[in-house]
């Protein structure tokens, strides 16, 4: 799974009693996490009957990139699987913005005219997409921005770009 920082995942597992006896869950908290705080389970299953099944909910749930893994640790009455265990692993994502130029200098510029414009690009590198909620121009500074390519801000897509004009004034 690859969800964002901060976005929860969730799945579900299925524990199904294929033996001949009903199937007891036996620790005091029936599934486990070990190795990742940022694994939980969200629901925890029962015990099960012959021929049955039950589930449970383990959520994933970053705070910083990178990607994880936990050891799901199931203690039971199952002779040969006891505890049953396996491992969850989660790739939690981030948006990556690449802006070019960085800096620019538009040079001596006469106060009644003004400098030629340069494109600005803002590229995303990530996998999610970018949200731009603001474009802050420093104070103090005649310096004019030609959004037409960002009405209302939208951001930029998954690995994607857009350009925008920047010129003195």
């Amino acid at each position: 799974t690859t969800p964002a920082v901060g976005a929860a995942d969730v799945d579900t597992f299925t524990i199904n009693n294929t033996g001949d006896i009903n199937l007891e869950l036996t620790g005091s908290t029936p599934v486990i996490i070990s190795g990742s705080d940022f694994f939980t389970v969200s629901s925890q299953p029962g015990s099960t009957s012959i021929a049955a099944s039950t589930t449970f909910d383990i959520q994933f749930l970053a705070t910083a990139a990178g990607t994880y893994t936990a050891t799901v640790i199931i203690p039971c009455n199952d002779s040969d699987e006891n505890p049953f265990m396996f491992t969850v692993k989660a790739t939690a994502t981030e948006a990556d913005a690449d802006i070019t130029p960085a800096s620019h200098y538009f040079g001596t510029v006469d106060v009644s005219s003004s400098s030629s414009s340069i494109p600005v690009t803002i590229s995303n590198t990530g996998n999610i997409d970018i949200e731009i909620t603001e474009i802050d121009l420093t104070t103090g500074t005649h310096f004019g921005l030609n959004i037409a390519n960002f009405p209302g801000l939208p951001g930029v897509g998954v690995v994607g770009s857009d350009t925008l004009t920047a010129g003195s004034s």
